[in-house]
This record gives C-alpha cells, structure tokens and sequence, in this order.
C-alpha cells in the first residue's frame, strides 16, 4: 500500500508540475500574442501613414510638374516679350516697363516653383524617415 501510495504522489506531482508548465506557456502566449497584436496595429498604422506620405508627395510632384510648365511657359513669354522689345527699341520705341513686369512675374513663378521644391523634399525625407520606422 505505501508503494501504491507514493507512486500515487509521485503521479499527482508530475501532474500537477506537467498543469503548471502548460500555464506558463499559455501565459507566455498569450503576452506574445498581445505583443504581436500591438505590433501588427504599429505597422498597420505605419503604413497608412506611409500610403498617405506617398499620395501627397504624388500631388506635390504633379504641382510641381505644373509650376515647371508655368515656369516654361512665362519664360517663353518673357522671352518673346523681351525680343519684342529688342525690335521697338531697335525702331526707336520702348516697351521696357511690360518687359520688367515680365521678368518680375517669372521671378515670382521661379520663387514658388522653389518652395514647392522645398516642400517636395521634405515629403521624400519623411517618407523615407516613415520607411525606416518599418523595417
């Protein structure tokens, strides 16, 4: 009866040593699944934020496609503006204030096209800034 009965202990203490074990583990995995989770919602968020970066960094270079058309086109004004004027002065009459109104305008446009530059950069850097954060 003793061996029976310390066999019976030996069998409870393994059991109940085999019970504690497995609720480690389950508790181990559930903190790595919560973990896990908050991970996966991180990097979900990181995305959207890197979709949303990309939108935008498309419609700054789409506006500055445009502000370079402009740019070209008020050029090419000034440019024929400024022959314009070349030939009235050769003949005697001057159209110098419409000419330096030209120039003043594509300064201006030059200007902008600048700062949509500045901006533009500043989107790729935080998009790669963005980028990084995911790997």
């Amino acid at each position: 009866v003793s061996t029976q009965s310390t066999g019976d202990e030996v069998l409870m203490s393994m059991t109940e040593e085999a019970m504690n074990t497995q609720a480690f583990v389950l508790l181990q995995l559930g903190k790595f699944k919560d973990s896990l989770e908050v991970k996966s919602k991180k990097i979900q968020s990181l995305t959207e934020e890197l979709d949303k970066l990309k939108a935008e960094n498309k419609l700054d270079k789409e506006k500055l496609e445009q502000q370079k058309a402009r740019n070209a086109l008020l050029q090419s004004l000034a440019d024929k503006e400024k022959k314009r004027a070349d030939e009235q002065e050769k003949s005697g009459s001057s159209v110098r204030f419409r000419l330096e109104e030209s120039e003043a305008t594509v300064e201006y446009a030059e200007t902008v096209a600048e700062q949509y530059k500045k901006e533009a950069l500043e989107m790729r850097q935080d998009l790669r800034k963005a980028e990084e954060e995911l790997t």
